[in-house]
């Protein structure tokens, strides 16, 4: 699939996962301090970014994160937030978790 047959998301996502890979496993990470990481905090304070030359405005965090969690495995990587189970702790983008390697 060619990204630019892709959704924002879906290159939002991918790019966050691309970074998540390069971390060592057990490393403790949110999707929000990943996303800071790949764009920058003024980009994430915006809800915008540029990729691929594209400027994408609005961005939703919660369906950012959905998507990032739920491709994850297809890149062999667990995205362990558990000892939060059952914790009303905030946003899910900013729910901490590990990254574990399979």
């Amino acid at each position: 699939m060619m990204m630019s047959n892709m959704s924002s998301i879906e290159k939002i996502s991918n790019a966050l996962l691309d970074y998540i890979e390069t971390l060592r496993s057990r490393t403790e990470t949110s999707t929000a301090e990943v996303f800071i990481k790949v764009f920058g905090a003024e980009c994430f304070s915006k809800c915008s970014c540029v990729i691929e030359d594209q400027l994408i405005d609005n961005i939703d965090f919660f369906e950012i994160d959905r998507a990032v969690r739920a491709n994850a495995m297809k890149r062999n990587l667990i995205l362990d937030s558990s000892k939060y189970d059952d914790q009303h702790i905030g946003l899910p983008h900013n729910i901490r978790y590990i990254v574990r390697k399979i």
